[in-house]
């Protein structure tokens, strides 16, 4: 198995692949593309 460098934007896109999965998995419907805006408005925010 090939390593990989893991980068923050890559563990960000991680995160949201883990997140997207897991609402699935409890019956939610969330779009990637509402959760990705969410994000990128709560870290301009200065949110974490």
């Amino acid at each position: 198995m090939k390593e990989i460098e893991l980068t923050p934007q890559s563990f960000t896109f991680y995160t949201s692949v883990a997140v997207i999965s897991s609402s699935r998995i409890e019956g939610e419907q969330l779009e990637i593309d509402s959760y990705v805006v969410s994000e990128s408005k709560r870290h301009e925010a200065g949110s974490t």
